[in-house]
């Protein structure tokens, strides 16, 4: 599948927590065709934090016109403990279930703006 191919597709994350509950990456997004993409700016960074209150993206450089239609659909978290009771995002509920059993949680049918920053909010009591 090519780079442009693949912008057709929702986008997900996928986290591991560590063993203190907190877990961080980053995406580079471009066109896959430009040389240079980096010298000329052309070019979307996200970088992703997760701790035992929530998740967050930070958008460090936003130079990649293409992004602006592109969506983060779902983040599944691995290595939750407990269920939480509130997941949410601006103070409205995100769809979201928990598997115990395998300590997943899953939060789905976002459509959040990859080119916009987030706060997702989880608590646990």
């Amino acid at each position: 599948m090519t780079t442009q191919a693949s912008r057709n597709n929702i986008f997900g994350l996928i986290v591991a927590m560590s063993y203190a509950a907190t877990a961080d990456g980053c995406v580079f997004l471009d066109d896959g065709e430009t040389v240079d993409s980096i010298d000329k700016k052309l070019y979307t960074m996200i970088t992703f934090n997760v701790s035992d209150t929530g998740i967050s993206s930070t958008v460090l450089h936003h130079g990649y016109p293409g992004v602006e239609s592109l969506v983060l659909d779902f983040i599944r978290v691995l290595g939750v403990a407990v269920k939480p009771h509130i997941v949410e995002t601006n103070g409205h509920p995100l769809n979201h279930s928990y598997d115990e059993a395998t300590q997943v949680l899953y939060i789905t049918e976002m459509a959040l703006p990859m080119h916009k920053p987030f706060e997702i909010k989880v608590a646990f009591s």
